[in-house]
């Protein structure tokens, strides 16, 4: 297989999983509701939250469907590499961790101009939804690190620990240690997660420009421009690394 291949597969997958349960899922609503307040002034769309019952089922079958990409994936890691060391990853920590990445993510949503008080549980589900998104394609690469001893270390520097590596995988520098492979699977994690932050933060703040469109209902901005920014991202660094690739390759 390719360096950057597996990632590819498994981020592309996972995005376009995400991408058409926002057509099977939330679409369909905004269609629906387009035809009830064709006659409504933009500035009461743009105010109305989006059902929360429905943004809690496509967060629930974005979940399935995360952890079913993240299986496969896992198993055809396993597959193709029996002989190298696994080592068992310590989910306690990555939890605390993953808690730690949903808050941050809730701040990041509130700072794109969202009111900490207006539509909570929308935010908080959109917060989830990213974070879990983002961290479980990392859960790929440090469940081939040695992992802290539960029993000798704390939870929270156990914690700690996880969220710095995290925060270093997902956002930078990349690990010179790494193999081609991991290398390559490391950028392309990279490029997704900082295509997606830039999506979320740029939809919701022109989210004013669609003037009186349905898609402007919250949190619907950060869905989408989570979904869109990390496959841009993926394409992008797929594109990048194919063609350092065939750089290297002799004339």
């Amino acid at each position: 297989m390719e360096p950057g291949t597996g990632a590819t597969l498994f981020l592309g997958l996972q995005a376009l999983g995400n991408w058409y349960l926002v057509d099977l899922l939330l679409n369909p609503v905004l269609l629906e509701s387009s035809a009830l307040m064709v006659h409504t002034d933009p500035s009461v769309i743009i105010k109305t939250e989006f059902p929360l019952h429905r943004l809690s089922v496509f967060v629930l079958s974005s979940l399935v469907w995360n952890f079913a990409v993240h299986s496969l994936s896992r198993s055809r890691l396993v597959s193709s590499a029996e002989s190298a060391p696994r080592h068992r990853l310590d989910y306690e920590a990555m939890l605390s961790a993953g808690l730690l990445i949903t808050i941050f993510s809730h701040l990041t949503i509130v700072l794109c101009g969202i009111h900490p008080t207006m539509c909570p549980m929308h935010t908080l589900l959109s917060a989830f939804y990213v974070a879990f998104n983002t961290l479980l394609p990392a859960t790929r690469s440090f469940a081939r690190e040695s992992q802290p001893n539960p029993i000798t270390e704390a939870l929270a520097s156990r914690t700690f620990s996880r969220l710095q590596g995290v925060s270093t995988y997902l956002l930078g520098p990349t690990d010179r240690k790494f193999d081609r492979r991991d290398l390559s699977a490391q950028l392309m994690n990279q490029f997704a997660t900082q295509c997606s932050i830039i999506g979320i933060v740029a939809s919701s703040i022109l989210r004013v420009l669609d003037h009186g469109l349905q898609c402007q209902r919250y949190p619907i901005p950060v869905v989408y421009g989570f979904i869109y920014g990390r496959l841009a991202g993926v394409t992008l660094c797929f594109i990048w690394i194919s063609a350092c690739s065939n750089d290297r390759k002799p004339r």
